[in-house]
Protein backbone atom coordinates (compact mmCIF):
# COMPACT_ATOMS: atom_id res chain seq x y z
CA UNK A 1 0.00 0.00 0.00
CA UNK A 2 1.24 3.39 -0.88
CA UNK A 3 1.46 5.96 1.71
CA UNK A 4 -0.79 8.90 1.16
CA UNK A 5 0.61 12.35 1.23
CA UNK A 6 -0.14 14.16 4.37
CA UNK A 7 -2.19 16.91 2.81
CA UNK A 8 -4.54 14.66 0.96
CA UNK A 9 -6.87 12.46 2.80
CA UNK A 10 -8.74 9.86 0.93
CA UNK A 11 -11.67 8.44 2.54
CA UNK A 12 -13.17 5.23 1.31
CA UNK A 13 -16.85 5.10 1.99
CA UNK A 14 -18.79 1.96 1.54
CA UNK A 15 -22.39 2.65 0.99
CA UNK A 16 -24.94 -0.05 1.41
CA UNK A 17 -28.07 0.00 -0.63
CA UNK A 18 -30.92 -0.38 1.88
CA UNK A 19 -33.18 -1.88 -0.75
CA UNK A 20 -30.63 -4.57 -1.51
CA UNK A 21 -30.48 -5.46 2.19
CA UNK A 22 -34.26 -5.48 2.50
CA UNK A 23 -34.72 -7.63 -0.61
CA UNK A 24 -32.02 -10.03 0.57
CA UNK A 25 -33.79 -10.43 3.92
CA UNK A 26 -37.13 -10.80 2.14
CA UNK A 27 -35.64 -13.55 -0.03
CA UNK A 28 -34.44 -15.36 3.10
CA UNK A 29 -37.82 -14.93 4.76
CA UNK A 30 -39.60 -15.98 1.57
CA UNK A 31 -37.77 -19.32 1.47
CA UNK A 32 -38.62 -19.87 5.15
CA UNK A 33 -42.27 -19.03 4.45
CA UNK A 34 -42.36 -21.47 1.52
CA UNK A 35 -40.87 -24.18 3.74
CA UNK A 36 -43.40 -23.46 6.49
CA UNK A 37 -46.25 -23.52 3.94
CA UNK A 38 -45.15 -26.94 2.68
CA UNK A 39 -44.97 -28.21 6.28
CA UNK A 40 -48.45 -26.81 6.97
CA UNK A 41 -49.79 -28.54 3.84
CA UNK A 42 -48.24 -31.80 5.05
CA UNK A 43 -49.77 -31.30 8.50
CA UNK A 44 -53.20 -30.63 6.95
CA UNK A 45 -52.90 -33.88 5.01
CA UNK A 46 -51.96 -35.78 8.19
CA UNK A 47 -54.80 -34.14 10.13
CA UNK A 48 -57.26 -35.11 7.39
CA UNK A 49 -56.01 -38.71 7.51
CA UNK A 50 -56.28 -38.74 11.29
CA UNK A 51 -59.81 -37.29 11.15
CA UNK A 52 -60.76 -39.96 8.61
CA UNK A 53 -59.49 -42.70 10.93
CA UNK A 54 -61.31 -41.13 13.86
CA UNK A 55 -64.52 -41.04 11.80
CA UNK A 56 -64.08 -44.70 10.84
CA UNK A 57 -63.48 -45.62 14.48
CA UNK A 58 -66.56 -43.65 15.56
CA UNK A 59 -68.60 -45.42 12.89
CA UNK A 60 -67.45 -48.82 14.15
CA UNK A 61 -68.22 -47.81 17.74
CA UNK A 62 -71.70 -46.67 16.68
CA UNK A 63 -72.30 -49.98 14.87
CA UNK A 64 -71.15 -51.94 17.93
CA UNK A 65 -73.32 -49.75 20.15
CA UNK A 66 -76.34 -50.35 17.93
CA UNK A 67 -75.76 -54.12 17.91
CA UNK A 68 -75.27 -54.14 21.66
CA UNK A 69 -78.42 -52.08 22.23
CA UNK A 70 -80.36 -54.43 19.95
CA UNK A 71 -79.15 -57.45 21.90
CA UNK A 72 -79.99 -55.76 25.20
CA UNK A 73 -83.49 -54.92 23.90
CA UNK A 74 -83.98 -58.52 22.77
CA UNK A 75 -82.79 -59.78 26.14
CA UNK A 76 -85.13 -57.37 27.97
CA UNK A 77 -88.01 -58.59 25.83
CA UNK A 78 -87.20 -62.22 26.65
CA UNK A 79 -86.98 -61.35 30.34
CA UNK A 80 -90.37 -59.61 30.15
CA UNK A 81 -91.95 -62.63 28.44
CA UNK A 82 -90.41 -65.03 30.95
CA UNK A 83 -91.44 -62.80 33.85
CA UNK A 84 -95.03 -62.68 32.58
CA UNK A 85 -95.09 -66.45 32.15
CA UNK A 86 -93.58 -67.01 35.59
CA UNK A 87 -96.08 -64.65 37.23
CA UNK A 88 -98.95 -66.46 35.50
CA UNK A 89 -97.68 -69.85 36.70
CA UNK A 90 -97.19 -68.50 40.24
CA UNK A 91 -100.75 -67.18 40.22
CA UNK A 92 -102.03 -70.62 39.19
CA UNK A 93 -99.92 -72.28 41.89
CA UNK A 94 -101.20 -69.81 44.48
CA UNK A 95 -104.80 -70.62 43.52
CA UNK A 96 -104.10 -74.37 43.72
CA UNK A 97 -102.51 -73.98 47.18
CA UNK A 98 -105.50 -71.93 48.41
CA UNK A 99 -107.95 -74.53 47.04
CA UNK A 100 -105.98 -77.34 48.71
CA UNK A 101 -105.87 -75.44 52.00
CA UNK A 102 -109.64 -74.85 51.81
CA UNK A 103 -110.11 -78.55 51.04
CA UNK A 104 -107.99 -79.55 54.05
CA UNK A 105 -109.83 -77.05 56.24
CA UNK A 106 -113.16 -78.43 55.02
CA UNK A 107 -112.01 -81.98 55.67
CA UNK A 108 -110.87 -81.05 59.21
CA UNK A 109 -114.14 -79.24 59.93
CA UNK A 110 -116.13 -82.21 58.65
CA UNK A 111 -113.98 -84.56 60.69
CA UNK A 112 -114.48 -82.43 63.83
CA UNK A 113 -118.26 -82.12 63.38
CA UNK A 114 -118.84 -85.75 62.49
CA UNK A 115 -116.71 -87.16 65.29
CA UNK A 116 -118.55 -85.24 68.01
Amino acid sequence: MKAQPEGSQHEIVYRADPFALIFRELDLIHSDIREIKSEIAFLHKRIDETNKRIDETNKRIDELDNRLNKRIDELNLRIDVLSTELNRRLDKLFIIVIINLLGILGFLLKFIFTSS
